[in-house]
């Protein structure tokens, strides 16, 4: 008699995919924004470069076929994972999760949005040129012609309005724009939920969906787990590093986006090279990562 595995009829009964449902950009940003949706504390900081927000805009709006779905987990009972707000990264209380949706994959796509949607000032060069027509960045102050992302899907309704009234454009402007705006406003995502999985699952999941992409590393896995003890690599360290370069007009070292997190990393090295291990500094010991070359 072949001998049949105990897990193979509970798997083939469970058919995770009757838990998927839509979700407008405005209704997932609203729940951000309430903390009713949240990131498990393994997630690592914000990675898209402007130009990829500006991609996905001009996709929202201008493309054929939906954007691909997002991958949620939702907590019930109790959280295993310690929870973090979107953007700032701040702890949640743990009772205060429960019933969360939190995200698996997706992170850049909804931060892009909820950006846009708070206005967040480092979006403000981002516009819609109408006479094009598509999303772009600006380096002056925008035309009669161009509107800023954060005042066109604002969470306020009367920002466009207020700002078109400004701009003395609200007659030529506000029907069309106001168009764009409900279509990105209730565009729909397919939201897959899946309920109570713990880091591993997680994980292995993303991993699946992020096959030929870029996985969550160990070291930053490492990263966000120190969050647990009040320290924020990115906010604490990676970003005042930035900030120094750029006080001293170097900024342009870090223009590939992937150095602006391993440079800082790896400036680590020397320190502890000669702090922690009390030695000379070696040549071979490089403080330049890899993606440099």
């Amino acid at each position: 008699m072949i001998r049949i595995s105990e897990r193979l009829s509970p798997s083939a009964a469970l058919n995770p995919t009757k838990t998927s449902q839509t979700k407008s950009v405005f209704d997932m940003c609203e729940d951000i924004e309430n903390n009713k949706i949240s990131l498990p504390l393994y997630q690592r900081d914000l990675s898209w470069p402007i130009k990829k927000a500006i991609a996905l805009f001009n996709y929202q709006l201008f493309g054929r076929a939906p954007v691909a779905p997002i991958s949620m987990n939702q907590i019930e009972e109790h959280n295993e994972i310690p929870q973090i707000s979107f953007l700032d990264r701040q702890r949640l209380d743990n009772d205060s999760v429960i019933g969360n949706l939190s995200i698996v994959d997706g992170q850049q796509r909804l931060a892009t949005n909820f950006r846009a949607y708070m206005n967040d000032p480092e979006f403000e060069h981002i516009v819609l040129d109408v006479t094009v027509p598509i999303f772009k960045e600006i380096k002056t102050a925008p035309r009669s012609n161009q509107i800023p992302v954060g005042i066109l899907l604002n969470k306020s309704s009367s920002a466009l309005k207020n700002y078109l009234q400004q701009q003395g454009t609200l007659t030529d402007l506000y029907p069309t724009l106001l168009e764009v705006r409900n279509k990105l406003s209730n565009y729909n995502y397919t939201v897959h939920i899946a309920r109570n999985l713990n880091e591993d699952q997680q994980i292995e999941w993303f991993d699946v969906l992020n096959t030929a992409g870029s996985r969550v590393t160990d070291i930053q896995l490492t990263f966000s787990k120190i969050k647990l003890h009040d320290f924020d690599i990115y906010t604490e360290y990676v970003e005042p590093f930035k900030d120094k370069l750029s006080d001293y007009g170097l900024s342009e070292l870090m223009s590939p986006f992937t150095t602006r997190v391993s440079y800082p990393i790896v400036s680590l090295n020397p320190s502890y090279e000669v702090q922690i291990n009390k030695s000379s500094h070696k040549l071979n010991y490089a403080p330049i990562p890899s993606d440099a070359k």
